[in-house]
């Protein structure tokens, strides 16, 4: 059953269940990496290079999340705007990652492509998305 609720900005999503979206102009060293979380908290964060610059993006935040699940399934939806016309009309990557927190606080990471021998949602080489302007 979906639910809505106000939504909370907060750090350190990424310790529990969370949502990740990492997308980063193509050719630039600067990315953006989002996180939802299923209890309607939110960040968003500007890098200016692989892990360094991190700072919060105060002019973005998802409007609004929508929380469903059920036997077997978790289910996010939001709507999030980053905007900043200039980066609008750049060719885009994106990688798509999750966190998983299990009953007994163990937590397992997924993507779309894992680089490496271990999880490492920064790594440029794991956002395998195209999205063009």
């Amino acid at each position: 059953i979906p639910s809505t609720r106000a939504l909370v900005r907060a750090d350190a999503l990424w310790r529990h269940t969370c949502f990740e979206a990492f997308i980063a102009p193509i050719g630039g060293d600067g990315y953006c990496e989002i996180n939802l979380s299923p209890s309607h908290e939110w960040a968003i964060y500007a890098f200016d290079r692989y892990r360094e610059g991190m700072r919060p993006m105060r002019d973005a935040g998802p409007e609004p999340v929508i929380v469903g699940s059920g036997p077997g399934y978790l289910s996010l939806v939001a709507h999030i705007e980053l905007r900043d016309r200039q980066l609008a009309a750049q060719d885009w990557q994106l990688g798509i990652c999750a966190v998983i927190e299990d009953a007994q606080g163990g937590l397992s990471y997924w993507a779309l492509k894992h680089p490496g021998e271990k999880a490492d949602f920064h790594d440029r080489n794991g956002f395998v998305l195209d999205l063009p302007a």
